[in-house]
């Protein structure tokens, strides 16, 4: 990876909001904490505190305690976005002043975990999450599919994944999400039409997704079949040149996510470090994701070129 910190550096959600990419490891990991520390409170598996040492809180309900002031600042931030059924749970609460004070919930701590644990309890939290992921597991699923069938057909491929934030000299307006996805089949047009790509091109899934600091991404997955070549340069260059020609001009800024790995059949490490790539980029959807008329967290499929002849 070329962008995020892929590793986890420590422990606790500051009090200070934090809004982040999509993809930014270190929050997300936390934030899912939030939701499995929340569904071992509604099932009994975790405790006010810690049975090794009665006078401390938990470690893991700790860190649920340490989500609440993180969900109390960004409430609005969340307005809009499609919410774990935990959280929408939790944003019943946390509305109040006092959930943005971790000493009050530290002192309380016994009280919020009853109320919480009542409230899952009651609108059977497990069974609205189970159905919350489910979509985003059958695209798992789905992706994980293609990548082996292009893999067992052709042998070896260059697989590739692109984020791009769409971060423009001119920022977009809400209005302007309808843009987006003609701007990413324009693009996606191109790479098909390109000599560079000519009857290699196997097979691209795209998706625009929303982060909760407010800007979109454009993110593809890209197969193309051949010995190991760097298509990156040209690729990006092609994204630039569409962006330009629509008058769009993307910061210099502007920093991309990119994963370029070459995959043989016979690698098994590479086939299963692929494979766990394409969970990653999804994981964040469990959490919360953003879709509107426009706009959809759902992977499209865009056609390649290779002959069927």
């Amino acid at each position: 990876m070329t962008h995020y910190s892929a590793t986890p550096q420590a422990h606790y959600i500051p009090q200070t909001p934090i809004i982040p990419f999509m993809l930014d490891v270190n929050t997300h990991l936390f934030l899912g904490q939030s939701i499995q520390n929340a569904a071992q409170i509604e099932n009994g598996k975790l405790a006010v505190m810690d049975k090794r040492s009665p006078k401390c809180l938990d470690k893991n309900y700790r860190i649920f305690l340490n989500s609440l002031p993180w969900l109390h600042y960004h409430r609005l931030v969340l307005h809009g976005f499609q919410l774990n059924p935990y959280w929408a749970a939790i944003f019943d609460t946390v509305g109040f002043s006092h959930y943005g004070n971790m000493n009050y919930l530290v002192e309380n701590a016994e009280l919020i975990h009853d109320q919480f644990k009542h409230k899952f309890l009651k609108r059977r939290i497990a069974l609205e999450y189970t159905k919350f992921i489910e979509p985003i597991n059958e695209s798992i699923k789905f992706q994980k599919a293609l990548f082996k069938r292009c893999l067992d057909k052709h042998k070896q491929i260059n697989c590739m994944f692109y984020d791009l934030p769409c971060i423009f000299t001119i920022p977009l307006q809400f209005d302007a999400e309808v843009k987006l996805p003609k701007l990413t089949r324009k693009w996606l047009e191109r790479l098909h039409r390109s000599e560079v790509l000519s009857d290699k091109l196997y097979d691209v899934q795209w998706r625009i997704v929303k982060s909760l600091n407010g800007f979109y991404s454009v993110q593809a997955i890209i197969y193309v079949i051949g010995d190991e070549t760097p298509y990156s340069d040209f690729i990006l260059q092609e994204w630039k040149g569409t962006c330009l020609n629509k008058g769009y001009e993307i910061k210099q800024e502007a920093q991309y996510l990119l994963e370029e790995k070459h995959c043989y059949f016979a690698d098994n490490d590479m086939r299963s470090y692929w494979r766990k790539q394409i969970e990653f980029l999804n994981e964040p959807l469990k959490i919360y994701r953003y879709m509107s008329q426009h706009i959809s967290y759902l992977w499209q499929s865009y056609t390649g070129n290779i002959p069927t002849h």
